[in-house]
């Protein structure tokens, strides 16, 4: 059998997708953690359908309007006020990153993650930074990444 090894496309330090593909049929699964800002996001451990976590980073540009409620106010305020009303900001990838909370809103061309550990996750993350964790991606980086993710999967 050939040896499993872990690809990385974009690039860690503004959005980067980094995933093994363990098996094809029926279903493409994997393990996946997402990178943003150097920090890494999920649990590598966690096995899950691939093209399912591309489908839902497809959809973010189109499907968050933009807001510039966000304009004003401080990253603490933001996820506060998404974590009360977070009507489709929340970003659910899947059991591999249920130890996180993320949000994400659209301010003009940029997508913003904003996300947090849990405070009793399941899984162990070393060294992982504490407080909240912020990222601005543009759509087309975004969008880039995934089809050539994507693109991947499908090969």
């Amino acid at each position: 059998m050939e040896k499993l090894k872990n690809e990385i496309i974009g690039d860690k330090s503004v959005m980067a997708i980094e995933y093994m593909v363990t098996q094809k049929k029926p279903y493409i699964m994997g393990n996946l953690i997402l990178w943003m800002n150097d920090i890494y996001i999920g649990a590598f451990e966690d096995e899950q359908m691939l093209l399912n976590i591309a489908h839902i980073f497809e959809s973010l540009p189109t499907n968050i309007s933009d807001n510039d409620t966000f304009n004003d106010l401080s990253r603490d305020e933001i996820y506060h006020f998404l974590n009360e009303e977070n009507e489709g900001h929340l970003v659910n990838l899947g059991e591999g990153f249920d130890d996180f909370l993320i949000y994400a809103y659209v301010t003009g061309d940029q997508l913003n993650f904003i996300w947090n550990l849990l405070d009793e996750p399941f899984f162990t993350y070393p060294s992982y930074p504490n407080g909240l964790q912020f990222a601005k991606i543009s759509k087309n980086f975004l969008i880039d990444v995934v089809e050539q993710f994507k693109a991947n999967l499908l090969n």
